[in-house]
């Protein structure tokens, strides 16, 4: 009843879709960066510094410099990756679910050596396209497109709920890990809760 099934796997389409992924799995790389340089690196600077009372001006800038650099380049970088990966991914669904691109809501279409760049990247490690077949699930083969196009916006509507919900649960224990091995340092420093 529609060509959606056919589209999506199409070699344009799956290297929109591994554009996509690549800017995102980029991201997710950042996030890391700046998880690791606020969690761990955080709290052993905190622990050398109860431990070397002299370095506590270094620990300091430490803070400083990291909150900075997390503030003015990581997290805009990270934001501007994610938002090129949502464009990217609306220009698939799109051509696939044969809708419009309204430059007021989305913006400009993304470039297409953006697209090539990154999507070479992917498959200079992912060299089997087959993860990113058949996005839309193959129900929607058989349905008449304007049900179809719901169908697949309900699927990426549930899968960027769960990508939401993984992501809140780990910043959650990411913060919960950090403050209780602060909590830990502080009462095996014998710290008062001001110098805490």
């Amino acid at each position: 009843m529609n060509d959606i099934l056919k589209k999506q796997n199409s070699e344009k389409q799956l290297r929109r879709l591994a554009a996509q992924r690549q800017l995102y799995s980029t991201a997710k790389r950042i996030f890391g960066a700046q998880l690791v340089l606020g969690g761990p690196i955080a709290v052993i600077c905190a622990i050398t510094a109860l431990a070397i009372q002299s370095v506590e001006g270094y620990v300091a800038a430490w803070g400083v410099l990291i909150t900075l650099l997390d503030l003015l380049w990581l997290e805009p970088w990270q934001k501007r990756l994610r938002e090129r990966a949502a464009r990217i991914q609306e220009i698939f669904d799109c051509d696939v679910l044969q809708l419009s691109w309204n430059d007021i809501k989305v913006g400009s279409k993304p470039d297409t050596e953006l697209v090539k760049e990154q999507a070479d990247k992917y498959f200079q490690y992912v060299q089997n396209p087959l993860p990113l077949s058949n996005w839309y699930p193959t129900v929607v083969g058989s349905l008449p497109v304007d049900m179809a196009r719901i169908v697949c916006q309900r699927s990426n509507c549930w899968w960027d709920s769960n990508q939401r919900k993984h992501y809140a649960t780990l910043l959650v224990a990411t913060l919960a890990v950090i403050c209780l091995s602060i909590l830990v340092v502080g009462l095996i420093g014998g710290l008062t809760l001001g110098n805490l």
